[in-house]
This record gives structure tokens, sequence and C-alpha cells, in this order.
């Protein structure tokens, strides 16, 4: 599958992320990786499914209020055996109230 790119991040809530990009083609499935390290040490993994309805967003939750987090994300097959590049890596503090 061809790479992915972050449009945007944002915090819409206390302690959540929210990440858009644009719809990949060749891609049935979305990782979006975050954590507090750039070098992306003890990072989560999020898998989102491409639907019908074009799934283009994403929001992470129960993260800690007013703390920085690395955002990438890669495309993937049906099985996940074959995935993409990262993608450039974004960051975002997440809102205290």
């Amino acid at each position: 599958p061809k790479t992915t790119s972050i449009g945007k991040v944002t915090s819409p809530d206390k302690g959540q992320i929210k990440v858009t990009w644009k719809k990949n083609k060749t891609g049935d499935a979305y990782e979006i990786q975050y954590s507090t390290s750039k070098k992306f040490t003890k990072s989560t993994t999020k898998t989102v499914k491409v639907s019908k309805n074009s799934t283009t967003s994403a929001t992470i939750k129960k993260l800690r209020a007013g703390k920085k987090y690395y955002v990438r994300m890669r495309s993937t097959d049906k099985t996940g055996k074959l995935t993409s590049a990262w993608s450039a890596v974004k960051n975002i503090t997440t809102k205290k109230k």
C-alpha cells in the first residue's frame, strides 16, 4: 500500500487526540501509532479499518491531559502483513480542560 500522510492532529476535548487524513485507495486499514516519546518507545498502535463510507479520521481517547504526544500512521492490507512506510511525525499537546 501507498504511504498515508496525516492531514491534521487536534485535541477536541480533555485527554483526546483526533487524527485526520486523506483516503488511501490502496490500503484496507490504517495503523495510527502514538507515544509520549519522539522515538516511539512504549508506543501504542490503534488500527482503523476502512469502511465503505470513506473513513478519514479517528479519535484516540483516555490520554493524559496536558501531555505532549507524537503521532504517525501507515496503511496496511487486510492481513496486516503488508504495510507502507510510516508517515511524517506530528505532535500535539492534549487539552487540560
